[in-house]
């Protein structure tokens, strides 16, 4: 991506997509679950202050970072080994500076369908654990500190 920008040029090869794609989602899902990890803190700090520095070590988090970085690394990964099935005669690269799946998806030979319910199955999977997380995190904090009116 760095070398397309310098070069000016407009098109990439379909593993540099790949590999793009790869990177572009395993951050994005990585992210999405570090809010999630980001709120269980915040629920610790505010619930049980008290207790912080013994329910959130120093091991505590390290192991939370790890599991947010091997999940979204490892759904990334899902994503980009049902996209290595798809065959792409065609052509070799794509004219677009940005690529992204409904990008492979237009210009493969195969059908992607598998592809598709993949990418949704596992969104709305990931997407649902993760608001679970959220939610779950503000619903025991208003358990722990209703309203008086």
């Amino acid at each position: 991506m760095l070398y397309d920008l310098v070069s000016k040029s407009q098109s990439i090869s379909i593993p540099a997509c790949t590999a793009q794609v790869f990177f572009y989602l395993s951050f994005a899902d990585s992210e999405l679950l570090l809010l999630s990890a980001m709120s269980y803190d915040r629920y610790i700090a505010v619930c049980h202050p008290l207790h912080y520095k013994l329910m959130m070590s120093w091991r505590v988090c390290a192991r939370m970072a790890s599991m947010v970085w091997v999940a979204g690394c490892s759904v990334s990964l899902a994503h980009t080994l049902f996209l290595l099935r798809l065959s792409f005669c065609r052509t070799s690269s794509i004219h677009n500076f940005f690529c992204n799946l409904p990008h492979l998806y237009q210009i493969t030979c195969t059908d992607p369908f598998i592809n598709m319910v993949v990418v949704f199955l596992i969104r709305c999977y990931f997407c649902i654990r993760s608001l679970s997380y959220d939610l779950s995190s503000i619903c025991l904090y208003f358990q722990y500190h209703p309203q008086n009116p």
